[in-house]
């Protein structure tokens, strides 16, 4: 289905130096009505898409659109982006999860105690969790990244407690 792209008209009147008036002058149409076609708050009927094709030295196809041509550009676009994700980002999200899992060695940063469950890879299962920097001497421009056992983690998710942060970020500053 194809669709009628009205900023074009004005992208095209601004470029010709013509004001809403004088296009509408010339189309023989009021001004709120070019407004209306421009804001796509109306579409024009093929009889005005071929004045302004003929007017602004244009074929008539260039002010529609074809939606699936644009639904096909739009993924090859996002499958670009996939492509371009920062592999290094994600291996450094990586290595961090690996040195915050060392650091704990088995336990729970936050209750100390060692991790209830041993996950598929045969290591104490612990959640990595982000915490907002926050207490005395903390950097608030660092991240800071805990090991902890399934209960400390929602706890810390839920209630986010105050004294729990400034506790976890006291611990991972003298590691």
């Amino acid at each position: 289905m194809e669709n009628f792209e009205g900023y074009k008209i004005r992208l095209l009147r601004r470029e010709n130096g013509l004001t809403i008036q004088e296009l509408a002058k010339l189309v023989n149409l009021s001004p709120s009505a070019i407004g209306m076609y421009e804001r796509g708050v109306r579409r024009p009927d093929l009889s005005l898409a071929i004045k302004l094709s003929k007017l602004f030295n244009l074929n008539v196809n260039d002010f529609y659109t074809n939606e699936e041509h644009n639904e096909q550009n739009a993924m090859e676009n996002l499958q670009e982006l996939i492509e371009d994700v920062d592999i290094e980002f994600i291996n450094e999200r990586e290595n961090v999860k690996k040195e915050v899992l060392n650091r704990a060695n088995g336990f729970c940063e936050l209750c100390n105690n060692f991790a209830p469950f041993i996950g598929n890879d045969g290591l104490p299962y612990l959640e990595i969790h982000e915490i907002e920097p926050q207490g005395p001497g903390v950097n608030s421009s660092e991240t800071t990244f805990v090991a902890l056992c399934p209960n400390c983690y929602k706890r810390l998710q839920v209630l986010r407690l105050k004294g729990d942060i400034i506790y976890l970020n006291g611990k991972v500053k003298k590691n």
